[in-house]
């Protein structure tokens, strides 16, 4: 990609308005725009919508959760190749008793990452610069 990150938007999908709050913060700083949903049906909606360069989302969501809105964003060509930071407090092997199928999203989504949401503003970064093909500066 090369572009310049001030060209870049980044959907953040959380329903904790905190962690929104402070992801907004961090990445308006380092020049993103961002957009924000606090649910996965307006997470989803925003996405086909706003056409975002990278989503950050969350996996424990009212109404529809992360993985399940990562599958719907696959199934549609316009959608299907954003980059996906999934943020979450959930381990891998938790997302098991969620009915989450880990390894088929895992392998089905071919540009994504996990993190924590106790990462630090570094480690996203880092993430999002990756998935974007971006230099740090």
């Amino acid at each position: 990609m090369g572009a310049n990150k001030m060209n870049k938007k980044i959907l953040i999908v959380e329903d904790e308005h905190d962690v929104v709050k402070l992801t907004r913060f961090v990445l308006e700083n380092d020049g993103f725009e961002v957009i924000a949903a606090y649910d996965g049906n307006d997470g989803l909606e925003k996405a086909r919508t706003q056409k975002p360069d990278l989503i950050i989302l969350d996996v424990k969501l009212p109404g529809m959760m992360g993985n399940e809105v990562a599958i719907e964003l696959m199934k549609e060509p316009h959608t299907a190749d954003i980059p996906i930071v999934f943020l979450t407090n959930t381990p891998g092997i938790a997302w098991l008793s969620l009915g989450i199928k880990f390894k088929e999203l895992k392998d089905e989504i071919k540009h994504k990452t996990f993190l924590s949401k106790s990462c630090s503003n570094e480690e996203l970064l880092s993430a999002i610069y990756k998935l974007l093909e971006l230099k740090g500066d």
